[in-house]
């Protein structure tokens, strides 16, 4: 393990909140990565935050029962090991597969169709 992880994060303390505080829980590990995400390098950040937002929306779907645990589990995992990884200089701060932005027009500003 990096020490980025051994000086940062006490899994004992994390798993025992967990067991007792699911609230407060949530709330410190929403802070502890928040912080991590603000320590890092200001290059890091934007990746750091996508990586976030993936994890918090893998976590908004476990809530529903339709979904598989093992399968967000796994997400979850990744999330954690990719937030690890650019921190620790083992994975470029940019995604290797950028998204196509696409431009919306407005139906009202958009040319008629022809009859």
């Amino acid at each position: 393990m990096s020490s980025w992880i051994n000086r940062n994060f006490d899994i004992d303390l994390w798993i025992k909140l967990a067991s007792d505080d699911a609230y407060k829980f949530e709330i410190q590990r929403h802070q502890w990565l928040e912080d991590s995400i603000s320590d890092a390098k200001t290059d890091l950040q934007p990746r750091l935050r996508g990586i976030l937002w993936e994890l918090n929306m893998d976590l908004e779907i476990s809530k529903h029962k339709m979904r598989k645990c093992h399968m967000i589990s796994r997400r979850v995992v990744a999330h954690l090991n990719d937030f690890k990884d650019v921190l620790t200089g083992n994975l470029p701060c940019t995604n290797q597969y950028p998204a196509k932005i696409f431009e919306f027009v407005p139906r009202e500003e958009q040319p008629a169709m022809p009859q």
